[in-house]
């Protein structure tokens, strides 16, 4: 699977958004690869919207180190969420900077047809015990969006429901809609001494399944998946007065001891190749002391397995799922990186060429690298699209007359792909998650990548291919 990249986009002579030099690693949202426009942290504090060669740090650079010591945003891999053309985005923001007035959340959106950029810090319901947007998930069963935020210390996490009737409201104005409702969850069995930090959100089969780390005084710290039924979930129309217990703790990792602590826990849904089998698999990404670890949670078997581990990584606490790869960049030494790729289904390991002569490189959802090179007073942010030996794009699909057809392509050179496999799923609802569907039959490309499939009932359909 070697890794190269054709670049996209650029733009060149912009002012650097503050005085702070930007970080070497970062991670992006990257809305227009063309033109570009995208969104990302840099420096650890720094959020800055580009739209063209327009820049935008929010204002924050005005506040003084003493009024403003933290800024983060989160990038999210939820298509879905595109609806006419927006993304909804945001992040943590300290309370004594431009969101004085309220807690520590930011939310923020992007409206691609205007190329408009708005972003609030009086979105959420106001609560002493909320800190920042973390993560979105959509549920099509339920239909529902999911909005994760972590908490203080009393609450675990608290997890918004907007309906999605009621989400253009939210896309359109920045507000929350007059129906919502709100969960304020703790982990059954947390030890009552210590803390905790909570990665991201994953949403799969009407369970939702959260990556967090906890310590404990004097012990090391730890690494569970934290896993809660949705029907377990009592649901409220107004913020309840305190967090209920919900859900069950599987350890994933424990170092055993106390010198070092586990940097960052990062988890998503892959789906796995297994002989032909399709199985969705939670990948976990983290590092302890220096070595990263790849873990893989089966959601049926509630299992951790440990698949990869990397000594002297220097890997970056963000990574993404690009093409079934769990992706990531290292930097071997100073101003030196490299993309790195973990492959589940055949458990293969690949770094792209070295990337120099660039102040930072950082990843973003859709398979995106973004390199930051010039000087402080004029920098130039160059887009790629990561290209592995085969990328599968699917192209040209269409249904006519009870036929789906399309065509698979190979992005890497845009070549048809003859003889790839094709499966065919029946779901359960517009836009579920496949695997939860019913596999109805497989085909095979032609020479020209074209397939096609017969469809005799009525119903929702999706397609995978491998």
């Amino acid at each position: 699977m070697p890794i190269t990249f054709q670049q996209v986009g650029q733009i060149s002579g912009i002012t650097a958004f503050s005085s702070q030099s930007p970080q070497s690693e970062f991670v992006a949202v990257v809305f227009n690869p063309t033109m570009p426009a995208l969104l990302f942290q840099y420096n650890s504090t720094y959020p800055a919207i580009v739209i063209g060669s327009q820049t935008q740090e929010f204002l924050w650079s005005q506040y003084s180190s003493q009024q403003f010591y933290s800024a983060t945003i989160t990038a999210y891999e939820v298509p879905t969420l595109w609806f006419a053309n927006a993304v909804l985005t945001g992040g943590l923001i300290a309370n004594n900077g431009i969101c004085a007035s309220v807690e520590y959340y930011w939310y923020a959106v992007y409206n691609q047809q205007n190329n408009s950029f708005n972003y609030s810090c009086n979105v959420a319901p106001a609560n002493k015990n909320l800190s920042w947007l973390l993560d979105i998930a959509v549920d099509y069963v339920n239909q529902n969006v999911y909005l994760l935020h972590t908490a203080t210390i009393t609450l675990g996490a608290v997890i918004f429901a907007i309906p999605f009737n009621q989400l253009s409201t939210l896309i359109n104005n920045l507000t929350f809609p007059s129906e919502w409702y709100v969960a304020a969850l703790l982990p059954q069995g947390l030890p009552q001494a210590g803390g905790y930090i909570l990665g991201n959100m994953v949403y799969y089969n009407e369970t939702f399944y959260i990556a967090i780390i906890i310590s404990q005084l004097g012990q090391p710290y730890q690494l569970y998946e934290w896993v809660i039924s949705y029907s377990d979930i009592t649901w409220n129309n107004s913020y309840p007065s305190a967090g209920s217990s919900v859900g069950t703790l599987y350890q994933v990792y424990n170092p055993g001891n106390t010198n070092n602590e586990i940097q960052f826990g990062i988890s998503f849904l892959v789906y796995v190749n297994q002989q032909g089998n399709i199985n969705p698999e939670i990948m976990l990404y983290f590092q302890y002391g220096g070595t990263l670890y790849i873990y893989q949670f089966d959601p049926n078997q509630l299992t951790p397995t440990n698949l990869f581990q990397l000594s002297n990584a220097n890997a970056s606490p963000f990574a993404i799922n690009f093409g079934g790869n769990v992706t990531f960049i290292q930097s071997p030494s100073k101003g030196v990186y490299t993309v790195s790729m973990f492959n589940p289904s055949s458990l293969a390991y690949e770094q792209s060429n070295q990337i120099t002569n660039v102040l930072g490189v950082g990843l973003a959802h859709g398979g995106y690298l973004v390199t930051l090179s010039g000087s402080q007073s004029s920098l130039t942010i160059t887009i790629y699209q990561i290209l592995v030996d085969t990328a599968i794009v699917i192209q040209n699909l269409q249904y006519s007359n009870g036929v789906l057809s399309g065509t698979v392509i190979n992005l890497n050179g845009n070549t048809p792909l003859s003889g790839v496999t094709v499966y065919l799923y029946q779901l359960q609802t517009e836009g579920d998650n496949y695997i939860t569907g019913q596999q109805v039959t497989t085909t095979t490309t032609d020479p020209n990548g074209n397939f096609s499939f017969q469809i005799t009932q009525v119903g929702y359909y999706g397609i995978l291919v491998f």
